[in-house]
């Protein structure tokens, strides 16, 4: 928490102190007992927003925290806020180093099931919008929906099967969403998404 205040500061004020502060914060955040690798993710997107590049040490920490530490579920929010300053391009790591520490994550034994569909789906995410790789996108959420079959990730393959093309099997995989949202809790998403869907159809289908 003190780190992030420090960010805060040192986008306000443009002073490169702040960002020092920060990095010394996240450091002392990291040798406290029930750390996990909050802290060494943060350090990674630290480094990008100073304009520097992260230490290969700092990048070598974070997949071993992640493939043998104890598996938070803090692990999969700071992996994603990761992958979204990577999708932003203001992380600009490697993509095979970014390939590295997802996997690394996914290699941990004590990864609980549900952790690891989450961490498919931001794979996905990250092949659709970074690599611009639409149906390796749509393999991981399949891979996603196999671990662990919600509505969300039956919504997310929709939206990746229509932005492939693939307009009929979008709408099938939005049926069965809709079956499996037993309470009626994502209806109106999966309208909005069927319309938009079927509107985009009968557009390419009057070309």
């Amino acid at each position: 928490e003190l780190a992030r205040i420090y960010i805060i500061l040192m986008a306000g004020t443009k002073n490169p102190q702040f960002g020092e502060l920060a990095d010394q914060a996240l450091i002392q955040a990291g040798e406290t007992e029930y750390a996990g690798v909050l802290p060494l993710l943060g350090r990674l997107q630290l480094a990008y927003i100073r304009g520097t590049t992260p230490s290969l040490a700092t990048i070598r920490a974070v997949e071993i925290e992640l493939s043998t530490g104890k598996y938070r579920n803090s692990n999969t929010a700071a992996l994603g806020s990761f992958i979204d300053c990577q999708i932003r391009t203001q992380c600009k790591m490697d993509d095979t180093e970014v390939e590295r520490i997802w996997k690394a994550a996914l290699s941990n034994p004590l990864i609980p099931r549900g952790e690891r569909a989450e961490v498919l789906k931001l794979i996905a995410q990250y092949k659709i919008n970074r690599t611009n790789d639409i149906l390796q996108g749509i393999q991981f959420i399949r891979q996603s929906i196999e671990v662990q079959d919600k509505v969300p990730s039956r919504i997310m393959l929709a939206q990746a099967l229509a932005m492939s093309g693939d307009f009929d099997e979008a709408l099938l995989e939005l049926d069965h969403a809709a079956d499996k949202d037993d309470k009626n809790l994502h209806r109106p998403q999966i309208a909005r998404e069927r319309n938009g869907i079927e509107l985009a159809k009968k557009r390419e289908l009057s070309r």
